[in-house]
């Protein structure tokens, strides 16, 4: 979103529209009094250089109130065994659901890493689709070459980050001068 009138910016969320996670007001480490709607069943990715503000909002902020809010109807005893990560720095988030969060592993990538192989939801994956998967018959193949929607956070790092340069589909994103993830956009979607 580029200011208030962006054609990028998402429909407006309110409680008529369970569509999208409303965030108001984060402010968790780099963020600075972000506010956006989220688009919910969508492969949504977060973009930015190094320390513009991605994990405080993806980790800091979205998961930790969702797991938050998921404790609290835990027992008091079961939430003792439970590595608790705090209460974010956020005025408000609406139309949240239940979230789980998967650690990604620093190490080096090799030539046949992927996003499953550095994260933990190769893991995940493989334990879902062995127990509950199966492709539909006269399906064509869904292949993994974009995302449903971008977030793009920065424009810099540290000081310079925080803030929210743009959102849309890839292919609107791809436009946006003030993105660095735009040219990335652009030469993948030809």
């Amino acid at each position: 979103m580029i200011g208030s009138d962006n054609p990028l910016s998402a429909p407006a969320a309110d409680s008529e529209n369970p569509g999208f996670v409303q965030v108001r007001g984060a402010r968790e480490h780099n963020l600075k009094n972000v506010g956006i709607d989220i688009p919910r069943d969508a492969i949504v990715v977060f973009t930015g250089v190094s320390r513009s503000g991605k994990s405080c909002l993806a980790f800091g902020t979205l998961y930790a109130e969702a797991q938050r809010r998921y404790l609290d109807s835990v027992a008091p005893y079961a939430r003792r065994l439970i590595h608790q990560v705090g209460v974010p720095a956020v005025d408000s988030i609406e139309g949240l659901p239940p979230a789980v969060a998967l650690q990604q592993h620093r190490g080096t990538p090799t030539t046949r890493s992927s996003v499953g192989s550095v994260t933990t939801i190769s893991n995940s994956l493989r334990m879902l689709y062995s127990h509950a998967g199966s492709y539909p018959r006269k399906q064509s193949l869904l292949h993994a070459a974009g995302s449903d929607w971008v977030i793009d956070i920065g424009p810099g790092a540290g000081d310079e980050g925080g803030r929210l340069v743009a959102q849309g589909k890839p292919r609107e994103l791809s436009t946006v001068s003030q993105s660095r993830t735009a040219p990335y956009l652009a030469r993948f979607l030809g």
